[in-house]
């Protein structure tokens, strides 16, 4: 599904930009702005006190705003790059919005987005884990997600080195899709050699960020963007993990959302697994092949007296 029905005009968009450049901003304090004046053009234009009025937005991002509109040359440069990049503003009200992230507190009013959207209806599973696998845990990803993508799923993840960009790499080579959920702003991205050329990258996924287009990584950005794939994902598998990090944030926001959870189970976890133990006391269901995960996620019967083997990438 291309972006056939975002329509926002040059002021509007840059207005977006204006919003986005506010130090603080985040989903939670852009949703209470816009209910209260219904578009990114109208918060910028209401008076301060208007804008205090609003309950629960800090004081600093309201107190930035004069210097942000001062800046709407800068902001216009902004959305000029994101025209010529294809870059599309995809607002939460818009019917091609990914359903799935309204079960969130704070969906973001309005994605950065290019390349192709998946139709809403299809499976989506994401895929997540460590920025430092092991050559094992890099090939499960790939295999998991490819085997997944070639059976209709979509597959999500975070574009960050490791788990995320081998998930995203299985699904290219199937050629599935896949949905790429960005810490930075979407003029920040940069594929992965892995990753096919241009117009194989925009056929086959969907880039998406909810920050300031020309946003740097940041903690607080990546951590956010941890709940968009959570929210995304249908069902969610944690391939390797740290004890603690993001990728254990990551299945929390899935538990919390109801979503489907997995971890895979190794018979000797490598270190960069250290935290597959602690994903499964979270809840997570440990799984011990692709064929399982499979039968799993299409809710086949499984035979009680099946043994369980060491994880293995083979039908």
């Amino acid at each position: 599904m291309a972006f056939v029905d975002t329509v926002m005009t040059e002021d509007e968009l840059c207005a977006w930009v204006a919003l986005h450049s506010l130090d603080g901003i985040g989903a939670a304090s852009l949703g209470r702005l816009l209910s209260r004046f219904g578009a990114a053009r109208a918060t910028l234009a209401a008076t301060p006190a208007e804008r205090e009025s609003v309950p629960h937005v800090p004081a600093v991002i309201l107190d930035g705003v004069p210097c942000a509109i001062a800046r709407m040359a800068d902001h216009a440069r902004v959305a000029a790059r994101l025209a010529h990049e294809h870059v599309l503003p995809l607002l939460r009200s818009a019917p091609a919005y990914p359903s799935r992230l309204n079960a969130l507190a704070s969906p973001p009013p309005l994605l950065y987005a290019r390349g192709t959207l998946p139709a809403d209806g299809r499976p989506t599973l994401g895929i997540v884990g460590t920025t430092e696998p092991s050559e094992r845990g890099a090939r499960v990803a790939a295999t998991a997600a490819g085997r997944m993508a070639k059976a209709g799923w979509v597959i999500v993840s975070g574009h960050a080195r490791g788990i995320d960009s081998d998930a995203h790499r299985g699904a290219f080579d199937a050629g599935g899709t896949t949905v790429l959920v960005l810490p930075t702003g979407i003029l920040q991205f940069r594929p992965h050699e892995a990753y096919p050329p241009p117009d194989a990258l925009a056929r086959q996924a969907t880039i998406v960020s909810e920050v300031h287009p020309e946003a740097v990584w940041a903690t607080r950005a990546a951590l956010a963007r941890n709940r968009l794939i959570a929210a995304w994902s249908d069902a969610l598998l944690v391939v390797e993990c740290r004890e603690k990090g993001g990728t254990l944030a990551t299945l929390r926001h899935a538990a919390s959302l109801r979503r489907r959870t997995f971890v895979v189970r190794f018979r000797r976890p490598s270190l960069s697994a250290a935290g597959n133990a602690v994903a499964e006391e979270m809840g997570a269901q440990p799984v011990h092949s692709i064929r399982e995960l499979q039968r799993l996620l299409t809710q086949a019967p499984q035979s009680s007296s099946q043994p369980h083997l060491p994880w293995r990438t083979d039908p």
